[in-house]
C-alpha cells in the first residue's frame, strides 16, 4: 500500500502492482475506521474476521469494524489497482453525526459502537467521479486534493445517509437540475422490477427513443440495457445480505422472472453465480 496523503483526519492510499499468483497484497488492523475500497482493476477479495467480499473490476466496498480485528486484501494473478480511503470515526462523527436519525442504520450503529458496517456494490457515478478526483490529487496538486476531499464528503453524504424524500427542495426542483441522461438513469433505478421501456423512458425526459439511446451510450460508454443490469445486480447484492431473503425472492425484487436469467446476469456482472457469491461472504 502506498499512502500518498496521511493526516490525523484522513488517509488516502493506492494499491497497484502485478501479482504472478494469487496471494496477500495488504493487511491492516482495524482501528475504528471506515475503509472505502474502489477496485479499479484486477480481481481480489477483502477478508475480515467473518466477512468475505469479492472485488471485481468496477466494484466498491465499505468496511468498518471494531478494534482488534484485521482486514486483508487478497489479489488474484494479474495487474491490479485499488484506491483506498480510511476515514476515522472521529472525522466521520464530526461531519455526519449531528443528525444520527438521518444516517443509514448500519452506519449509525457503527458510530455508536454497536456493530460493524460492511457493504459492497457496483461503482456508480459517485464512486467513479471520486476515483477521478483521487487520481488527479495523487499528482500532488493541492487544489486537486481539496477537491478530492470535498468529493469524498459528497460521497459520504450520498452513501451513508438514508435517501432523502421530503426534506429541502422538492424532488421536481432537484430533478430539473439534472441532465437528460441523469434523469433517465434515475428513473431507470426507480423501477428495477420492470422491463426497460425505451419509448416510455424517452417520453419522460422529452427525447426520441433513438436519441436517448445514443446520448446515454455517448456520455456513459454503455447502453441503457447494461445500466439496468448493473443497477439490478447491485441492488441484488445489497438484498442478498439481508437475512431471510432467498435468491428467488431477490431475483423477483429486481425484475428477473426467470432464475436462470438472473444467474446469467449475476455472473456477467460479478464473475460468479449468486450462491457462490454468498458462500464467499461467509
Amino acid at each position: 500500500m502506498k499512502w500518498w496523503h496521511v493526516t490525523d483526519e484522513l488517509s488516502l492510499g493506492h494499491l497497484a502492482g502485478q501479482m504472478t499468483s494469487a496471494g496477500l497484497a495488504w493487511e491492516t488492523p482495524d482501528r475504528e475506521v471506515v475503509w472505502l475500497w474502489l477496485n479499479l482493476q484486477g480481481v481480489g477479495l477483502l477478508w475480515g474476521q467473518k466477512e468475505r467480499y469479492p472485488l471485481h473490476p468496477g466494484m466498491y466496498a465499505v468496511t468498518g469494524g471494531m478494534p482488534g480485528k484485521t482486514w486483508q486484501c487478497m489479489r488474484q494473478a494479474g495487474a491490479y489497482q485499488v484506491d483506498v480511503v480510511a476515514m476515522p470515526k472521529r472525522w466521520l462523527a464530526q461531519r455526519l453525526g449531528k443528525n444520527p436519525h438521518a444516517l443509514h442504520p448500519e452506519f449509525r450503529n457503527w458510530l455508536e459502537g454497536k456493530q460493524e458496517v460492511t457493504f459492497c456494490g457496483l461503482m456508480g457515478e459517485w464512486e467513479k467521479q471520486l476515483a477521478g478526483f483521487l487520481l488527479e490529487a495523487r499528482s500532488g496538486d493541492c487544489v486537486a486534493l481539496l477537491m478530492a476531499e470535498a468529493r469524498l464528503l459528497e460521497w459520504a453524504a450520498l452513501r451513508l445517509f438514508r435517501p432523502r424524500t421530503q426534506t429541502g427542495e422538492t424532488f421536481c426542483a432537484q430533478f430539473k437540475k439534472i441532465g437528460t441522461v441523469g434523469k433517465a438513469l434515475m428513473q431507470l433505478q426507480s423501477r428495477l422490477d420492470q422491463p426497460l421501456d425505451l419509448a416510455q423512458l424517452a417520453r419522460s425526459v422529452g427525447m426520441a427513443p433513438h436519441q436517448l439511446s445514443r446520448k446515454v451510450k455517448e456520455e456513459t460508454g454503455i447502453t441503457l440495457q447494461l445500466h439496468l443490469r448493473r443497477y439490478r445486480i447491485s441492488r441484488a447484492c445489497e438484498e442478498l445480505t439481508v437475512a431471510g431473503k432467498s435468491i428467488t425472492e431477490v431475483a423477483l425484487d429486481v425484475g428477473y422472472l426467470s432464475l436462470p436469467h438472473f444467474a446469467q446476469a449475476f455472473r456477467a456482472e460479478m464473475g460468479c453465480n449468486p450462491s457462490e457469491w454468498l458462500k464467499q461472504r461467509h
